[in-house]
Parts: C-alpha cells; structure tokens; sequence
C-alpha cells in the first residue's frame, strides 16, 4: 500500500492517492508487471483534510529489460481526481505528467544508492 500526495496549483486542493500494489515476475521474458488501483481507507494512512482524494479506478506498470544497458517501461492509469478540476487542467496534467515522471525516474536511477530490501526474495 503506497500513498501519494500531489501538490496543486491555486484555485486547487492537492490530490492524494491511496494505492495497492501487486506484481508478478516472468523470468523466462524478464519482465515485471504491477497492477495498481485505489483503495477507500487503510489503518497506516489516515485521510488528509488538506487534501482531496483521488481515485484510482485501474493502472498498471510494465517494466522489462531489453538488454543490460536498456529497458522498456510502460504505465497506463485510469484516475479520477476527486473535485471539481476543469477538464482543460485536467488533460495538461496528464499531457506533462508521463515526461515529468521519467524525468524525476532517470535522476533517481542514476544516483547509485538503491538499496534491495533483504526481505525480498528472488
């Protein structure tokens, strides 16, 4: 379970988002795949009066390794931002949102300090 916080511009509430996860690894095509979708509560995280909870009614994240030196990710979401928020608005933030991310994803990446939780078994 993950919970996202999006900061948003006046006139606007931020966004928050309570998501559970589940993946799947194939090791014969080396390919993750995570399903992802909202849900309403959960003891860990309280709502947010400050913000308005989104909905995530569907989503899912394809990663796969191609070569060492290359991957392919592919992601698709059906959300529902909760709130009155024009649909103009709406379909900029989901026009920048995808550059934005693999942007922020590539400097993360390339700061060599991700550590795999020992827990996590192969």
């Amino acid at each position: 379970v993950t919970y996202y916080i999006y900061e948003s511009p006046w006139p606007f509430s931020d966004r928050d988002f309570l998501i559970t996860s589940s993946g799947k690894f194939n090791y014969k095509t080396k390919e993750l795949y995570v399903e992802m979708r909202s849900i309403k509560e959960h003891t860990n995280f309280k709502p947010n009066s400050d913000a308005t909870r989104g909905f995530s009614h569907d989503g899912y994240v394809r990663v796969k390794l191609l070569t060492d030196n290359t991957t392919e990710l592919e992601m698709a979401f059906l959300n529902d931002f909760g709130g009155y928020i024009p649909s103009f608005v709406i379909n900029l933030v989901q026009k920048k949102w995808p550059y934005i991310f693999m942007k922020n994803l590539s400097v993360q990446l390339k700061k060599n300090d991700i550590v795999i939780d020992p827990k996590f078994k192969i």
